[in-house]
């Protein structure tokens, strides 16, 4: 179905990869977990995580994942990780991870483990951290926490451009200050950025550059959980409709902006931000993702966990 303004999900969550609350290196554990990149297709998850230095490859309903790439102690050879921050596949079948320890984005071979070795597709630029892949070009946008930018790296070009911010950390509309995420819609061609410490989500147009201004579309740039504000956004993601979804991180909780509104409405979690580990709740959500049936999938990173919420109504 189409998502609308009035779609609902079930405010239980089911957890699909690791314990709640629970830290650890065996195969059915996470340890502060970070990266998502679904295959709605095959119905299988891809987990990167902060303290494992490993990519796990976990079917929906299985007990426990397989090592993907990385597990191989921290460190920034061409098969381990020091974090595990961002995480995109191709359709091709190439995996990306963005290593802000390590300033590195790899690319990894279909079908990797353990003892593969990545090819280094950027180096030398500051924090990478969430990655976009466009389904349709395998263009590569990248959200650099450490230079208030969004990079894109255009398939086949180890060349990186700046689309958006670059102009220092700030809240102008040129600006950025320490990007989180970054969603670009390939229907539109609109680019949305995590704004994570303006407390916003910037929306730039298509063809953006250095130079482009872009428009808030949520929160107002003060930290807070009211519902026009967001505190330290770290993912966005949107649907066919416009609608804008947000890991409202420290606010522990899922927030949904339709488009033009000057407030959001709390779908998931806490509207009052408190944190937790029952299943109706959330402790810093980082990472969000749709199923092909509009299940949201969500990143419950401070308690080791992958949720799951189905949708109940459209």
């Amino acid at each position: 179905c189409l998502l609308s303004s009035q779609s609902t999900w079930n405010q239980s969550g089911v957890t699909v990869a690791g314990v709640a609350g629970v830290s650890g290196s065996n195969l059915s554990l996470l340890s502060s977990p970070v990266a998502l990149h679904l295959d709605t297709l095959n119905n299988i998850m891809y987990i990167g995580e902060q303290f494992n230095y490993r990519v796990l490859k976990w079917p929906v309903g299985s007990s426990a994942g397989t090592i993907y790439a990385g597990n191989n102690s921290a460190g920034c050879n061409l098969n381990q990780f020091q974090i595990v921050a961002g995480l995109a596949i191709d359709s091709s079948g190439n995996m990306y991870t963005s290593d802000p320890g390590c300033d590195l984005v790899l690319q990894f071979p279909p079908n990797s483990d353990s003892t593969t070795n990545g090819t280094l597709k950027m180096s030398g630029h500051s924090n990478p951290e969430h990655i976009f892949v466009d389904p349709l070009t395998n263009d590569l946008y990248i959200a650099m926490e450490g230079e208030h930018s969004v990079l894109k790296l255009a398939n086949n070009n180890n060349t990186p451009v700046i689309v958006a911010g670059g102009n220092g950390a700030g809240s102008g509309l040129n600006q950025l200050s320490h990007p989180n995420s970054v969603y670009y819609d390939s229907v539109t061609g609109n680019l949305y950025v995590a704004d994570t410490n303006n407390n916003r989500i910037m929306k730039f147009p298509p063809g953006s550059t250095k130079s482009s201004n872009g428009t808030v579309v949520a929160g107002n740039n003060t930290a807070g959980n009211a519902t026009n504000q967001l505190n330290g956004p770290r993912d966005v993601i949107v649907d066919k409709s416009g609608n804008i979804y947000i890991a409202d991180g420290s606010n522990n909780r899922i927030q949904r902006w339709l488009p033009s509104a000057t407030s959001g409405d709390t779908i998931l979690g806490s509207p009052s931000s408190m944190p937790g580990i029952t299943a109706d709740l959330l402790k810093g959500p980082e990472t969000l993702r749709f199923s092909s049936n509009n299940s949201l999938f969500v990143v419950d990173r401070s308690n080791n966990r992958v949720q799951v919420f189905s949708l109940l109504s459209c």
